[in-house]
């Protein structure tokens, strides 16, 4: 990806660049926890994600897309790897607790598997269908308890 970026992925970043320093002045926090042109001058880059910089527009708008795009890869990398190891972790302690956590664990997976593929096809099926095998008429929205469903989406 960094080798040959696609121009669109290119183009996209700067325009995200673009929108997030327009109507910016000097002193205006940049949104750097999550995307940013901004470096934190002696931050790392796990600090750098973690607060708000300083808007510097001249500092800003010497940063290329390519730039930017490296450095939502290298967040990449370091969570793949934060990831990895704990997934390594997580596989040793299941297997020093015997094989019947591990048969749980299996069959919870296959069970997810199962609900995935019926959801999907539910999914693809057409509303009216839906409805008719229900008894009922879908909802566009409604409130149930804290959540806002829509059960036609």
């Amino acid at each position: 990806l960094l080798a040959a970026p696609p121009a669109e992925l290119l183009a996209l970043i700067a325009k995200r660049m673009e929108a997030s320093s327009r109507g910016k002045k000097s002193g205006d926090p940049m949104e750097c926890q999550t995307y940013g042109p901004c470096l934190g001058p002696g931050l790392s880059y796990a600090q750098q994600r973690q607060r708000n910089t300083p808007f510097e527009r001249d500092s800003c708008d010497r940063v290329r897309p390519e730039q930017v795009l490296q450095r939502l890869c290298e967040g990449l990398e370091l969570d793949e790897r934060i990831y990895l190891s704990a997934r390594r972790r997580f596989d040793a302690q299941v297997a020093t607790l015997g094989q019947g956590l591990g048969s749980r664990l299996q069959a919870l997976h296959a069970a997810n598997a199962e609900l995935t593929r019926r959801a999907d096809a539910q999914g693809a099926e057409p509303v009216p269908s839906l409805e008719a095998a229900a008894g009922i008429t879908l909802q566009r929205q409604h409130v149930q308890g804290n959540w806002r469903v829509d059960e036609r989406a």
